[in-house]
């Protein structure tokens, strides 16, 4: 039997590099909430369930939008903190120039999008965003609040993404 040559293989393209996925949603709620189109959208489950790494990865997408800007709450500084950590693994691999202020507690992508994290303890505390809007605000573990007063406050500064 004769042998064929090899042939070489022929691309148009140069091959593309099979690239790192940083973050892939869970199957379920996780990646329903992450692909919802609504406005408000409430996401509960139990402990370990990815809520809070939805929570960080969700407002990702708007980072290259210079117009973005982002409010992540949470209801003490010590649960935020933890936010804060898995955001810092996150970020940089996402957005490699993206910048945090410890001092303005905000990221500022390379676009010019903020994301600003912060606590809101007290219900006097909302009054530090009295003049603001936001074209995203999240709130981890809102059921940690004892009264709705921070969320309807806050969700008055909510303005449309331009």
């Amino acid at each position: 039997m004769e042998e064929l040559p090899i042939q070489p293989k022929v691309y148009s393209q140069p091959e593309e590099k099979p690239k790192e996925i940083i973050f892939e949603p869970n199957q379920g709620p996780q990646t329903d909430f992450l692909s919802a189109g609504e406005r408000e959208v409430l996401y509960g489950g139990s402990a370990g369930g990815g809520k809070s790494y939805a929570m960080l990865a969700d407002p990702v997408r708007y980072f290259g939008n210079p117009n973005f800007r982002g409010l992540l709450v949470r209801r003490t500084t010590e649960e935020l903190r933890e936010l804060i950590f898995k955001s810092q693994e996150l970020y940089p691999k996402v957005y490699p120039k993206i910048k945090w202020s410890e001092r303005k507690m905000q990221w500022t992508a390379p676009s010019g999008a903020r994301l600003w994290m912060s606590y809101l303890d007290r219900d006097e505390d909302v009054l530090r965003y009295q003049g603001l809007a936001f074209s995203w605000i999240g709130f981890d573990e809102l059921t940690q609040w004892p009264t709705p007063y921070a969320w309807n406050y806050i969700c008055l500064l909510y303005t449309s993404p331009s």
